[in-house]
């Protein structure tokens, strides 16, 4: 017996949501097939949809792309800055501002950016950020940038459903920038979601204003909220509950040192516990590795 299943389906997007510019939808039929099934003998059950279903699955889909190019035309602004030894002088803004508008024309993109507030800012779209940082994971204009300038790019990206919010949100994301060590480009959407420093697909995302249970740990183990999101995201990346001092440094771009005093803090609430282990069959010593009690062996937070 054969069974035929006519329906209308969905293609997949791009990562993230983010429609790949194909097929939006598709309607799969099988009818065709009958003569033929019918002429060899083949016994088989066709299963068609109500003209209802089908009306409510096509509506729903039409719903669902509507809100996808409503959310890629919000507004986004980019703050961008350059960290060196010196004062970074007015001339050297107006240099910034003519390598940001020849990337912009390098991608097809208009040139909209401005010198204001000692910063050079550009105006842009959702979708087109999406596009220019792969979907808020890798930015492409900081490699730009990084190969033409000396010293330190930063750069906030923030979104907002008008640029006054974007603006906001991007000189927000510009201060994450500047805490960072090194050249990196992060983005604040009008949820305070935070994403950073977008150098590598595996992106560390944490939220300013934080959630309640996480904001109740940070306090009772008396470290600040961000950086602990900033841990439970870098160990859910790395699929594990168990980091070193390393591990903490890199993902909090601090020294060694400062992450060994927020793993002692930590130890101190009682919510780690030491162990040594060898990975990667390398070989010496085990290494000390601190198990975060409040994560699954997969990093990801328990519930409480």
């Amino acid at each position: 017996m054969l069974l035929l299943h006519q329906w209308p389906c969905r293609t997949s997007g791009g990562p993230a949501g983010i429609p790949d510019r194909k097929i939006d939808l598709s309607i799969t039929a099988f009818g065709h097939f009958i003569p033929e099934l019918q002429k060899h003998g083949v016994k088989y059950i066709l299963i068609r949809p109500t003209l209802e279903s089908v009306k409510e699955t096509i509506s729903e889909i039409i719903n669902e792309i509507t809100i996808l190019k409503l959310k890629n035309k919000r507004a986004v602004v980019a703050c961008l800055s350059v960290q060196n030894e010196q004062h970074f002088s007015e001339e050297e803004l107006h240099e910034l501002k003519v390598l940001v508008g020849n990337f912009l024309r390098s991608v097809n993109l208009a040139d909209t950016a401005q010198i204001l507030e000692g910063y050079v800012r550009l105006y842009t779209t959702y979708g087109h950020f999406m596009r220019i940082t792969s979907n808020a994971h890798n930015c492409s204009l900081l490699e730009y940038l990084e190969e033409r300038i000396q010293g330190k790019v930063k750069i906030g990206w923030g979104s907002g459903h008008e640029y006054f919010q974007a603006n906001v949100n991007a000189t927000k994301a510009h201060r994450q920038a500047e805490a960072y060590t090194g050249s990196s480009s992060f983005f604040i959407d009008e949820n305070q979601k935070v994403a950073g420093p977008m150098r590598s697909m595996n992106v560390i995302q944490f939220s300013e204003q934080g959630d309640p249970e996480i904001l109740a740990l940070a306090k009772t183990i008396g470290i600040n909220n961000i950086n602990l999101q900033k841990i439970i995201s870098y160990a859910e990346i790395m699929r594990t509950n168990k980091l070193s001092s390393e591990d903490v440094a890199q993902c909090l771009s601090m020294t060694v040192k400062g992450a060994n005093r927020i793993l002692n803090k930590i130890e101190e609430s009682k919510q780690v516990q030491a162990v040594f282990e060898k990975r990667d069959n390398s070989k010496g010593r085990p290494k000390k590795y601190y198990e975060l009690l409040f994560l699954d062996h997969e990093g990801r937070k328990l519930s409480e």
